[in-house]
């Protein structure tokens, strides 16, 4: 990033607020954000749901699914990033049930 027309008092290595506006398009409504992708193993997914770890229990967050890759299978919605999935949930699992996470 390049800021244009730096006054004296801009030097190296200082803090900086910025704001990032969207290009409006060609019928005036305003751009959809980019929405981040997410990618997990096919085997995390069990009826449109997914098992993540969350203080020390299965949670069950149904998901929306996208196309599927060599990746994996693409989350359109359900899932925020960031949190501990349960790849391989066993068939038993239930929502709300004790589980440890591996090497703990």
């Amino acid at each position: 990033m390049k800021v244009r027309n730096p006054d004296n008092y801009l030097r190296p290595e200082m803090n900086a607020s910025v704001a990032f506006v969207a290009d409006e398009r060609a019928q005036g409504q305003a751009a959809a954000p980019a929405q981040p992708v997410m990618v997990v193993p096919a085997s995390a997914i069990r009826d449109n749901a997914v098992f993540v770890l969350l203080g020390g229990r299965a949670v069950q967050r149904p998901v929306k699914t996208g196309p599927s890759s060599a990746q994996g299978t693409r989350v359109e919605s359900g899932l925020i990033g960031g949190e501990d999935l349960i790849v391989n949930p066993p068939a038993g699992l239930k929502d709300g049930d004790r589980v440890r996470k591996k090497g703990s």
